[in-house]
């Protein structure tokens, strides 16, 4: 416990330990909007659908079995389609579309139009209107008594295993202590790499190497064994 407690200092203070680090995390989807606003560079008016009559391009209101609908214009077929519209408010879809023109547009950062089609829920849309919220968590909005609200896990950004090196004469020979306890981290071994290097630290013990993952078939491998470090192995 007083090598772990010290080897936890250390850490903070010099750049010798296993360290993780956020790599990029790419873009799910390369949907790319055809046209974006930022409504903090417009004139305010007070709902979408004025937001919409005034200055938003390719985008039109139209009457559905008595109902306000939102419709986008697409390029390829160069008018507006009868088709759904998949409308977004920071990520949650409404198929009232009513709810959104009346929203306030005070509220809204940016409006992204996205032609094209997509699939959602089972459901064929043609084209995306997606209304971001500066707040991002869907301020003054009541959904239906029947809404539900689900938490989902979204993409997270990877994590970058980084340990020192020894390769050149300098590394080897440097003072710094090296408290590692893991040694090892690697979330993408492929059946290529059919060598794995690494250096120990200057903790003498049992070390354990974990192998676990899941087979093309579907089953769960896992594997142990054990080395040792110290001065006499």
């Amino acid at each position: 416990l007083i090598e772990r407690g010290f080897s936890a200092q250390l850490h903070s203070l010099l750049p010798v330990d296993s360290s993780y680090s956020e790599s990029i995390l790419q873009q799910l989807y390369d949907f790319v909007p055809a046209s974006t606003y930022n409504l903090d560079e417009y004139v305010r008016f007070r709902t979408v659908r004025d937001v919409f009559v005034e200055f938003v391009k390719g985008i039109r209101i139209s009457q559905l079995e008595g109902k306000d609908v939102i419709r986008i214009l697409q390029p390829d077929i160069r008018r507006f389609s009868n088709m759904k519209t998949l409308v977004l408010l920071d990520g949650i879809p409404f198929d009232d579309h009513e709810t959104i023109l009346n929203y306030d547009a005070r509220l809204i950062h940016y409006i992204h139009r996205y032609t094209g089609k997509y699939t959602f829920g089972g459901e064929l849309y043609d084209g995306i209107v997606s209304f971001i919220t500066h707040r991002g968590t869907l301020p003054d909005i009541r959904l239906d008594k029947n809404s539900q609200m689900f938490s989902y896990e979204f993409p997270q950004k990877r994590i970058a295993f980084v340990a020192p090196s020894y390769n050149s004469e300098k590394q080897a020979g440097s003072r710094l202590p090296d408290f590692r306890h893991t040694l090892y981290w690697n979330p993408e071994i492929t059946p290529a790499m059919s060598t794995l290097n690494f250096y120990t630290s200057d903790m003498n013990g049992i070390y354990i190497i974990t192998l676990q993952g899941i087979s093309v078939d579907g089953r769960e491998i896992r594997m142990q064994s054990e080395f040792v470090v110290g001065a006499n192995h």
